[in-house]
C-alpha cells in the first residue's frame, strides 16, 4: 500500500470516527492572534446554535456544525459530503474556533474571520458581508448593536462605492474578484501578466482608488474593532463577531465562497495536466 493511499485512509478514518471521543482534533493556532474557543476540551462557544458542534446532516463526523446551511444546489449529496470533509481538514489548520476563527491585526489585514480566514487586506471579507447584509439582513442586523451595525454598514458602503472601479483589477484577477470565473485568456494568475500590463494597472487611477477603499477598510477595523491598536478585540465587538461566524446563515456563505475556491482549485488542475 503507498504512503498517500495510506494517509487517505488515516485522514478518512479520523473524520468518520464519530464515537464519543471521535472525530479529529483541531490544531491549536493560538499564535499570531488567533481567538479560539475559551474551553480546553474544544466546545463551541456559542452552543446555542442548532447542532452546533455535532456531526452534521450529511452522515459523516464533523468538527463543524452543518445544520441549517444552504448549500450551493448544484452540489449533490456525496459531493456535498466530499467538499465538507475538505473544509473539516483545511479548517483545522485556521484555528480552533471553525467557522467563528477570528484574528486580530497581527499582519496588517484588519482582521480575518472564518473557517478559511478571509479578510479586510485582502478584500475578500467585504464581500461576504456584502452577501450577508443583501441576503439576510434582517439577522445580520440582530447579531449587533445598533452603533456597532450602523458603523459595519458605512465601512461596507464606503467599500461597495469605491468597488465599482474593480474592474480593472478583475481584469487580472485582483484580489477582490470573487466570481473566480475560468480567464479565457489562459492565465492562471496576475504573474503571468506582461510588466507592461502590471504597471499600467498599477498607474491606473480607478485600481488606486479600489486599493484605496481597501485600505480603508483596514484602516476602519484597527480604529473600531480594537482597545489597543489591532491587538485586542472590544469584547462586544468580538462577541457579535463570533455569533456571526458561526449562525447557518453566514456559515452558507463561507460554504458557497468555499466552493468558488475549490472550482478555481479544479480550473488550476486542468490547465496543468
Amino acid at each position: 500500500m503507498s504512503k498517500s493511499v495510506l494517509l487517505t485512509l488515516v485522514l478518512l478514518f479520523a473524520l468518520t470516527a464519530c464515537g464519543p471521543n471521535g472525530g479529529f482534533t483541531v490544531s491549536n493556532n493560538s499564535k499570531h492572534g488567533v481567538i479560539n474557543s475559551p474551553s480546553d476540551d474544544g466546545t463551541p462557544e456559542f452552543p446555542d446554535v442548532p447542532g452546533n458542534g455535532q456531526p452534521g446532516d450529511l452522515g459523516i463526523c464533523s468538527a463543524l456544525s452543518l445544520q441549517g446551511v444552504t448549500w450551493p444546489t448544484k452540489l449533490a449529496v456525496p459531493e456535498r459530503r466530499a467538499l465538507a470533509l475538505g473544509l473539516n481538514i483545511s479548517g483545522s489548520f485556521e484555528g480552533r474556533s471553525g467557522w467563528s476563527n477570528l484574528t486580530n491585526n497581527f499582519d496588517d489585514q484588519g482582521f480575518s474571520f472564518g473557517l478559511l480566514n478571509q479578510n479586510l487586506g485582502q478584500g475578500s471579507l467585504q464581500p461576504l458581508f456584502i452577501k450577508m447584509r443583501d441576503r439576510n439582513g434582517a439577522t445580520f442586523k440582530s447579531l449587533f448593536s445598533k452603533s456597532h451595525y450602523s458603523s459595519l454598514l458605512g465601512m461596507l458602503s464606503d467599500y461597495e462605492s469605491a468597488s465599482l472601479n474593480l474592474r480593472s483589477l478583475a481584469t487580472i484577477g485582483g484580489p477582490t474578484d470573487m466570481s473566480f470565473a475560468p480567464r479565457a485568456d489562459g492565465r492562471l494568475s496576475e504573474l503571468d501578466e506582461p510588466v507592461s500590463a502590471i504597471v499600467a494597472l498599477a498607474e491606473d487611477h480607478d485600481t488606486v482608488r479600489a486599493y484605496s477603499a481597501i485600505s480603508d477598510s483596514v484602516d476602519w477595523a484597527v480604529d473600531t474593532l480594537y482597545t489597543d491598536n489591532g491587538k485586542t478585540f472590544q469584547s462586544v465587538w468580538k462577541a457579535e463577531l463570533l455569533k456571526l461566524g458561526s449562525h447557518p446563515d453566514y456559515v452558507s456563505l463561507q460554504i458557497e465562497a468555499a466552493q468558488k475556491i475549490h472550482l478555481k482549485a479544479l480550473d488550476y488542475m486542468s490547465d496543468l495536466k
